[in-house]
């Protein structure tokens, strides 16, 4: 092949159409059928998050009770705050708290024992309370098949706790935002994530706490209402935070009315 044939096939050859899809596909969505690359970009292009900087990726994982692999679309932590700072409604996001065991909140950990748990506090403009995520070491540390913790959760428990705690918050500011999409770091634990109907009773508590208009009011209904939802885990530790301040914000009114009647 003479030298000049050569140069015209590899300028034909450059110069051949790309089809931008097939090669993302190539790349990022290899392993997915039609339908899940459709959805995986529709869940994409919604959210406003770059494939190709994997902001935003698709794993399949065995789940035996469907007898096959299901795909589940996971965010990493900054395309979670994304998400949320995109909607416009974003207040604010707390510095991260750990604590041990003893249950004392701090806001630096140092502890060469990994933490019992972390929390962060996503504040929603126009909500009139903040969310807070509280992330268990116990429940979202991966481990390897001896048991041991796994990669990150070895080297750097307090961060990994912390993303835990911020994307449960995160998750609960934005429910709809983010729905149907986890992080990296949630996916040990991603049967535990709240349900649809945890969400909706999580939403309706931090309502009926909110629209107390007494001290009586909180302690009987609201607190009836409560009982009966059974909630669990970290919603019920939120819902007590919530809880807690209301009470102690309408104690305090009060005692300001006694004041200036006096």
């Amino acid at each position: 092949m003479s030298n000049a044939i050569a140069v015209i096939e590899k300028t034909e050859l450059v110069r051949q159409p790309v089809n931008a899809n097939d090669l993302a596909r190539a790349h990022f969505g290899r392993d997915l059928d039609e339908n899940q690359w459709k959805m995986f970009l529709y869940t994409a292009n919604t959210l406003g998050l770059s494939i190709a900087s994997k902001q935003i990726y698709a794993i399949l994982r065995n789940d035996k009770a469907k007898g096959g692999k299901v795909m589940t679309i996971q965010i990493g932590i900054d395309g979670a705050r994304a998400v949320a700072a995109r909607s416009g409604k974003l207040g604010g996001i707390s510095e991260p708290q750990w604590c041990a065991d003893d249950g004392i909140w701090r806001s630096i950990w140092v502890e060469k024992k990994p933490p019992s748990a972390a929390r962060v506090t996503v504040y929603r403009n126009g909500a009139s309370h903040g969310f807070t995520g509280v992330a268990m070491y116990n429940e979202f540390c991966q481990r390897t098949a001896d048991g041991n913790p796994s990669n990150l959760w070895h080297t750097m428990p307090a961060v990994m706790l912390r993303k835990c705690a911020e994307s449960q918050a995160l998750r609960m500011a934005f429910p709809h935002e983010l729905q149907g999409v986890y992080t990296e770091e949630e996916m040990a634990q991603a049967d535990n994530v709240m349900t649809d109907n945890e969400r909706s009773d999580l939403a309706d508590a931090l309502d009926a706490i909110a629209a107390a208009g007494s001290v009586d009011e909180l302690l009987g209904p609201v607190k009836n209402m409560l009982d009966a939802l059974k909630l669990k885990g970290a919603v019920r530790l939120e819902v007590g935070a919530v809880y807690a301040e209301r009470k102690t914000e309408l104690q305090s009114a009060v005692q300001r009315d006694t004041a200036a009647a006096k």
